[in-house]
């Protein structure tokens, strides 16, 4: 017999926890309260981080495997990721304070890989999409497009390498776990946000020349190494130690 109370707890607990620390940030005066001024301008940014990682993790465990059962999976699949991409649209062009509107991003990078979760795995075709995002952001980084659209792109990016290379028993539990692999990549997005975060801080206002605009573009999509990093732990750590133990299963 499987028991469930242990996964079903840890779930609750996830999402609650990530619901209250977004509620913090929005409301915004209790940050202050709780962290050194400059980390708590930066954790201030990281809502969209927060509003990724949750968004992101209901695809994978809930959404994604129940679409998996239906006749018509993609049908499904499809409609649901332009309902998120729909929301991130008004998010984006409604008359929402900036405060709210800025989640537009999470919503639509949320529906392009709802889409890229879907497929079977193994899926090796899906590394692709890493330097095709790289040359659009390299070639176009002085596009409008490109620049506001900074954290989708790094998103759609970056997926493959943490699904489909480091951690591919998210969507794979039969794949190969890798803990040392997975343990240098948690390292190194947030070894990415810090120099980002230092090196872009240090170079504004002054940004010109292609070093300073790729730093700076870096720092813009930090909310998506963070989201990221959400991820890793909770389904390889969080919910990892629960079926490592046994007391819960997905």
């Amino acid at each position: 017999m499987v028991h469930y109370s242990g996964l079903a707890t840890r779930t609750w607990i996830f999402y609650a926890a990530l619901t209250l620390v977004l509620v913090i940030i929005i409301q915004g005066d209790l940050l202050p309260l709780l962290l050194p001024d400059k980390l708590a301008d930066q954790v201030g940014n990281q809502g969209e981080a927060v509003v990724g990682a949750m968004l992101m993790a209901v695809t994978i465990q809930f959404v994604r495997p129940r679409v998996a059962l239906m006749n018509r999976p993609y049908v499904a699949i499809i409609g649901y990721a332009l309902t998120l991409a729909a929301i991130g649209i008004y998010l984006l062009y409604s008359s929402l304070p900036g405060q709210y509107a800025t989640y537009s991003e999470p919503f639509v990078a949320a529906g392009v890989l709802a889409v890229y979760f879907q497929v079977p795995r193994p899926f090796s075709k899906g590394l692709w999409l890493t330097p095709i995002m790289l040359a659009i952001i390299v070639i176009g980084f002085d596009l409008t497009f490109v620049l506001q659209q900074s954290e989708n792109l790094v998103w759609v990016m970056l997926a493959p390498i943490a699904f489909d290379v480091v951690d591919r028993r998210i969507l794979d539990p039969s794949a190969e776990d890798r803990p040392r692999l997975r343990i240098a990549w948690c390292a190194s997005l947030v070894a990415a946000w810090l120099v980002a975060w230092q090196v872009a801080t240090a170079m504004r206002p002054d940004i010109v020349g292609p070093l300073e605009f790729a730093v700076d573009y870096a720092h813009r999509a930090s909310e998506v190494y963070w989201g990221l990093l959400l991820i890793h732990l909770y389904f390889s750590y969080w919910l990892g130690w629960v079926r490592r133990t046994g007391t819960g299963s997905f």
